[in-house]
């Protein structure tokens, strides 16, 4: 028997007001949550007969770097906004849907 699981996008959606209420476990969860549909949404498109990256655009990075928390809203700001001009975008006209996932954390240096 062979399961397939796909992600409610919008119930794993944590931003810095809705991460106060939760716990380290909530927190756990939701990021396991967030990864597995990351997986299953990669394997989805490497299972595909018409597998492409360097055509579909596919990346995948993380970026270090050193910033106030006015600085981080600033750069949350700036990418909310692009996403939300693409956001109303329907298909047709050569677009192809897309998925960006983000998390973002404090680190070590």
């Amino acid at each position: 028997m062979e399961r397939t699981y796909r992600l409610n996008q919008e119930r794993v959606s944590v931003d810095a007001d809705g991460a106060r209420g939760l716990s380290a476990e909530e927190h756990r969860a939701a990021v396991r949550a967030l990864v597995a549909g990351v997986l299953a949404d990669a394997d989805r498109y490497l299972d595909r007969d018409d597998v492409d990256p360097g055509r579909d655009r596919v990346g995948y990075r993380q970026v270090g770097f050193y910033a106030t928390d006015e600085e981080v809203d600033a750069l949350l700001r700036t990418v909310r906004e692009a996403l939300a001009r693409l956001a109303g975008n329907g298909p047709g006209d050569g677009r192809t849907r897309r998925l960006l996932t983000t998390v973002l954390l404090p680190a070590e240096p």
